[in-house]
């Protein structure tokens, strides 16, 4: 039986990044941090209808804007050379950071991250991963809770990539070369938080 196959989600494997990229096919949802490989569940359903709204939305502003490349899971972000190996629900790469995209994934740290909360995600989501990013460089972080009586979302970005630089309902991400997404408001309101 293969290693796959005795893998569970929550389970924690000890592996090489190299030996975790051989591992990793394209149906696994998994993570590896640290020397370990950390399996996920599968995405529930609102979970799924709230990454395919924002992927729809950021498609189409891409269409107009050519900002750069949006990626949802499974899709790894390796943060740096000896980092982990993160794989956000939803990354975006500015069009002048587009060489570090690989065929594995990010090279690097993406514009944008955003991870929607599940039941199991809490802590990786809010804490691990927040802190990760942002020691990484991680300029914009959205976290969206969707669940039952915790609807919320929450973002956060390096303060001089923002300086309250809003103009007509676009958010200024990065202020070398500018790049304008959807007002926060409307993406709360879109996805029901």
């Amino acid at each position: 039986m293969a290693l796959k196959e005795l893998a569970k989600p929550g389970e924690r494997l000890k592996m090489t990044y190299e030996e975790f990229l051989a591992w990793a096919d394209e149906d696994v949802h998994a993570e590896w941090v640290n020397g370990e490989v950390i399996i996920h569940m599968t995405a529930k359903d609102r979970h799924q209808d709230i990454v395919r709204f924002l992927i729809v939305l950021f498609d189409l502003f891409d269409q107009f804007f050519r900002v750069g490349k949006f990626r949802s899971a499974p899709f790894q972000m390796k943060l740096s050379p000896e980092g982990s190996g993160r794989e956000p629900d939803i990354l975006f790469v500015a069009r002048e950071h587009e060489s570090r995209l690989t065929e594995e994934g990010v090279a690097g740290p993406a514009d944008l991250v955003v991870e929607i909360v599940s039941d199991d995600s809490v802590v990786r989501d809010r804490v691990e991963k927040f802190e990760e990013y942002e020691q990484h460089g991680v300029p914009e972080y959205w976290i969206i809770d969707p669940r039952p009586k915790r609807q919320r979302a929450e973002f956060a970005s390096e303060p001089e990539a923002t300086d309250d630089l809003l103009r007509e309902g676009l958010q200024v991400l990065d202020r070398a070369a500018p790049v304008h997404f959807p007002d926060r408001g409307f993406v709360e309101h879109a996805v029901g938080i």
